[in-house]
């Protein structure tokens, strides 16, 4: 298995190997934070991935220049606007899914009415 998130080869935490592969083959943002951050908690009062305060560097080019939290700002606004979108599209799902099952209900009774029909046609010829 890959190492985990910031683990080395041995899955020691703290070493400076990057996790490539997490199920869907990585992002380069993964990458990148995995080899921005330091092996060593920083002693500087810098927030986490931070070094004196500098923004990360070897991020993709949208968050260059950006410091972690506001990369992790903007993940979180973009999540939660997918995630709205993706609730907004399931409800439509559902409501296709009732429409379709209501349908099936009035095809198979649809069904069962001519079949009977049919017999008694075919009683009523012979």
């Amino acid at each position: 298995p890959a190492p985990l998130f910031g683990a080395g080869a041995s899955g020691t935490p703290g070493a400076a190997t990057p996790a490539t592969s997490l199920g869907g083959g990585g992002t380069a943002l993964t990458s990148a934070l995995a080899t921005a951050t330091p092996a060593a908690p920083a002693t500087s009062g810098a927030p986490a991935g931070q070094q004196g305060g500098a923004p990360l560097s070897g991020l993709p080019s949208r968050h260059t220049g950006s410091t972690l939290q506001t990369v992790i700002q903007t993940t979180r606004k973009e999540l939660a606007q997918q995630a709205s979108a993706f609730q907004a599209a399931a409800a439509q799902v559902a409501g296709w899914d009732r429409v379709i099952s209501e349908n099936r209900t009035a095809i198979v009774k649809l069904h069962s009415d001519v079949l009977q029909v049919r017999e008694q046609q075919d009683s009523l010829d012979a």
